[in-house]
């Protein structure tokens, strides 16, 4: 109202305010398109305090929520309050559900699915890489976390139950990178088609990325279960953790349809240059995850206590929900799902699975080198083992901002492509690369000025920190290199030429195990691993980049990254 001030405003009673943005609604029908901006807490409903993830999810996934957004804050807060520890519980389950049906009703779109193609493909270079950014890096952290909210409440449940989860997490990053990895070609196909505005390349990429993501799947399935106990019996676990690690991936790996296809979703918003909406389905996700964990685990009022299964769960129906969601959002940017494309699979199918498989093998190789890298370390004792982890959680914070960049650079390098345009494409690449170096940069200088000062952080023992902080001087200075090497994938992918870039990573990668080896028989200590990172690292990153700038007029030459596709769009 003209002339009241702030503090008059406050303390009016839900004052409804129309506005031109869709909001959340504190309703339960679930599409309500405005809702009151003011509300004036209840003497007996204190606001919740808002931490630092929170407000990050407020400001993504309900920007118009007022600051007693019981919703979100309940379902963020809940990992920081254990049973009968604050007020972020349940009561009852009822209060659960009710929050989960507000959370999805929050997590909406509205548009056309070419409505930021012009912003892309013609806009502000650094506008557009900031829109796509900075989503998709909170969306690789909100990925993290299920994981560790697993591993939160079955720490209350006992060592076994830590065991097997951490046994089986394995196997399900191995099947989640191969997911990614079909994601990603999908996007990348999906952004090109969005780039040459033609709407009927963006159903035919759109019924590829379905086909893809249901086929990789069933494979995935099909092998998965198959594996499941040989697995456990390499591993020389024990009979209790054996049998509760064998149910938790059987359960995930029932459940890898849905996050395959959630995957894609996914990736399918971001290729649109919808990232703030992946972003917010992801937090949908990871929220619902957040609820169910400790009511399937230890058992609230008539659900049962499944322990270790109950965590699987929990994370298969996150997966499921913010699928159906995301598949019902979809729906309203014009992409019509087609749930049999699986049976005809169209021609922009196998560009996918050119661009996702190489990224796929990638990722599950990593893994498994990562493994032999450890036994190496292990050589040195626990101290250094101990040390290569918290050196992996000091590098996170970088990685996220990379993996955020690199998901950029697929839509913007895809659309420009699409549109024909390959020299901006070329200059969307560089620039993301450039506003990646600079937080990254940052985050280095810190660590490298303070090492001591950033190991202890995790941890006091002098053998821990004394291996940490060579780790930290020595792997921190190929962060840039890193940052180099994860955008310029991300831009490759975006091209569709994903398979000499795929090689030299993972030639470069296996190359770390015997150089560490070489390097241990000549005297060298535990440092020898943490160099034979560092120089892979520096060498990756430098090589990538030439190839990219090497590879740039093939691009504009027509004959690279769309050639073949029905859609394929004139070079300048």
């Amino acid at each position: 109202m003209p002339g009241a001030s702030r503090s008059e405003l406050a303390g009016r009673r839900a004052v409804p305010v129309s506005v031109s943005v869709p909001v959340p609604a504190r309703s339960l029908r679930p599409r309500v398109r405005f809702a009151p901006v003011l509300r004036k807490h209840s003497p007996r409903e204190p606001p919740l305090a808002i931490s630092g993830l929170e407000s990050s999810f407020r400001r993504y996934a309900a920007p118009k929520i007022a600051k007693d957004g019981t919703p979100a804050g309940r379902a963020v807060r809940v990992l920081a309050s254990p049973p009968g520890c604050g007020s972020g519980r349940w009561g009852t389950i009822e209060e659960a559900r009710c929050d989960l049906v507000r959370l999805l009703s929050s997590c909406s779109v509205h548009g056309d699915v070419l409505r930021y193609r012009e912003l892309v493909v013609s806009g502000s270079i650094d506008r557009a890489i900031l829109h796509l950014g900075a989503p998709a890096a909170l969306s690789a952290l909100l990925q993290a976390g299920f994981l560790i909210v697993d591993a939160f409440w079955l720490g209350r449940v006992g060592p076994a139950a830590v065991a097997a989860a951490s046994t089986a997490g394995f196997a399900m990053w191995l099947a989640q990178t191969i997911g990614e990895g079909a994601a990603a070609g999908s996007g990348s196909v999906l952004a090109a088609a969005v780039g040459s505005g033609d709407r009927a390349a963006v159903e035919r990429a759109t019924a590829a990325g379905q086909s893809l993501g249901l086929w990789g799947s069933l494979i995935v399935v099909g092998f998965g279960l198959w594996l499941v106990r040989p697995l456990f019996e390499f591993m020389g676990t024990d009979p209790a953790v054996t049998h509760s690690g064998t149910a938790y991936l059987v359960i995930v790996l029932l459940g890898m349809p849905s996050y395959f296809l959630f995957s894609w979703i996914s990736a399918a918003f971001r290729a649109a240059g919808y990232a703030g909406t992946a972003l917010r389905l992801l937090a949908v996700a990871a929220a619902v995850n957040v609820v169910l964990d400790p009511l399937l685990i230890f058992g609230v009022g008539p659900l049962p206590r499944l322990g270790v299964a109950g965590a699987a769960s929990a994370t298969v129906l996150a997966w499921t929900i913010g699928c159906a969601r995301g598949w019902q959002l979809l729906g309203r940017l014009g992409i019509r799902p087609r749930p049999l494309a699986f049976l005809r699979p169209p021609a922009e199918s196998w560009a996918a699975l050119r661009v996702g498989l190489p990224l796929a093998v990638e990722g599950a190789l990593f893994s498994l080198i990562y493994v032999l890298l450890t036994r190496v370390t292990t050589t040195f004792g626990t101290p250094a083992v101990a040390a290569l982890g918290i050196g992996h959680k000091l590098e996170v914070l970088n990685y996220f901002v990379c993996a955020g960049m690199g998901a950029a650079a697929t839509t913007l390098v895809g659309q420009n492509l699409g549109a024909g345009d390959a020299v901006r494409a070329s200059r969307t690449a560089w620039r993301a690369l450039f506003l990646t170096i600079l937080p990254v940069g940052l985050v280095t200088m810190v660590l490298v000025s303070r090492p001591a000062a950033a190991v202890s952080v995790f941890i006091s023992d002098h053998e821990v920190v004394s291996a940490g902080v060579t780790y930290v001087l020595l792997v921190g200075l190929s962060q840039v290199f890193m940052a180099a090497e994860v955008v310029l994938v991300g831009a490759f992918a975006g091209s569709q030429w994903t398979t000499i870039p795929a090689a030299i990573e993972i030639a470069l990668t296996a190359a770390r195990v015997p150089m560490a080896a070489w390097l241990v028989g000549r005297g060298w200590g535990v440092e020898a691993v943490w160099l034979a990172i560092a120089a892979t690292c520096v060498i990756k990153g430098t090589v990538l980049a030439l190839l990219f700038a090497f590879r740039r007029p093939r691009l504009a030459t027509g004959r690279g990254i769309l050639g073949g596709l029905p859609y394929n769009a004139p070079g300048p």
